[in-house]
């Protein structure tokens, strides 16, 4: 395979080596050789989710919308970054001005801090660390410790909020959607102006968003989950 392809032996073991620090390659110990790590699995089983999730979700999103009466978005973290990946807008004039394939940082989110919160305490502080903590608001938190601190708050909650953090004028909730191996891998949110979104009326909204983020999870593993059945003759 190496002849075929032209590459120099430095150069495979230097690719192989990456990849083992990266954690898709293990080394056996006695051959030297190297094997696929359960890592791919993994990978491979998040993508997938991935792309059943917009289909999957958009039944729920409709109902979640429907209720509220406000702005709702599905989001998935992409190169350090929330892409939103499905919106369904509010009825009323006065609404938040993101739409479907925005971006827009991991901190000052509701969505974003959900996924910061799914990561490990080392691969957030690492995540914290090489992010520019840009302050978009007054209430945009650009501190490295309190933005940790908030993280094992949702943790503890299983939710977010973005209190006029991104946009001034606009709040947001949010909470996560975990593949059938229990990983978050999106969150959905609902985000209104904050005169029609007053702090209590926000906190009145956690229920619907949890139970709607729970739904969506357990569709999705019923999906990925086939139902094998043997017929006994």
């Amino acid at each position: 395979m190496i002849k075929e392809l032209g590459w120099k032996k430095s150069t495979v073991h230097r690719i192989a080596s990456t990849l083992e620090e990266l954690g898709y390659l293990q080394q056996t110990p006695t051959s030297l050789k190297y094997r696929l790590s359960f890592n791919l699995f993994t990978l491979g089983n998040l993508t997938k989710a991935n792309l059943n999730l917009p289909g999957t979700a958009l039944p729920f999103l409709q109902e979640l919308q429907r209720d509220t009466d406000e702005s709702i978005y599905l989001g998935v973290m992409d190169r350090n970054e929330v892409l939103y990946v499905e919106h369904l807008p509010s009825h009323h004039v006065l609404q938040p001005l993101i739409h479907l394939g925005f971006r827009a940082p991991l901190h000052c989110t509701a969505i974003g801090k959900v996924l910061l919160s799914a990561l490990s305490a080392e691969d957030a502080r690492r995540l914290i660390r090489q992010t520019d903590l840009k302050k978009l608001t007054p209430n945009t938190i650009t501190s490295p410790r309190m933005l940790a601190r908030a993280i094992l708050g949702i943790r503890r909650k299983g939710v977010a909020m973005d209190n006029e953090e991104f946009h001034v004028g606009i709040r947001s909730i949010a909470a996560p959607i975990k593949d059938e191996m229990g990983k978050v891998i999106a969150g959905i949110s609902i985000a209104g102006p904050t005169v029609r979104l007053p702090m209590e009326k926000l906190k009145g909204l956690l229920d619907i968003l949890k139970a709607t983020a729970e739904s969506i999870s357990i569709d999705l593993k019923s999906k990925a989950s086939p139902n094998f059945t043997t017929k006994v003759k």
